[in-house]
């Protein structure tokens, strides 16, 4: 199983991004997609994941996230746990509003 190397949460727009590699310099995405309306799959030229975006921190957002993962052999991060314990109130399952994390 790959495990994501970086998580990024901006709890202020309500997105977080999930990387599992990073770009190497002039590489670039070259796949983008929408797996439901608040989940974006990026891929590189060879088809690999590159990272998994969430427009929007929802509870259906993260629960079809960790799915794809889990079906693609990638780790997902405890995103709920995290948003517990950084945003102002729980707030999974609504949009999230606070500080930049990550």
């Amino acid at each position: 199983m790959q495990e994501p190397i970086e998580l990024r949460v901006d709890l202020e727009v309500g997105a977080a991004y999930v990387a599992f590699r990073h770009l190497e310099d002039g590489e670039l995405v070259t796949q983008a997609t929408r797996l439901d309306q608040d989940v974006v799959i990026q891929y590189d030229r060879d088809g690999r994941v590159i990272g998994i975006e969430l427009i929007q921190i929802l509870s259906e957002s993260i629960e079809s996230a960790a799915s794809f993962a889990a079906q693609n052999g990638l780790g997902f991060p405890p995103l709920r746990e995290f948003i517990r314990n950084h945003a102002p109130t729980d707030v999974v399952g609504t949009p999230v509003r606070g500080v930049m994390a990550g």
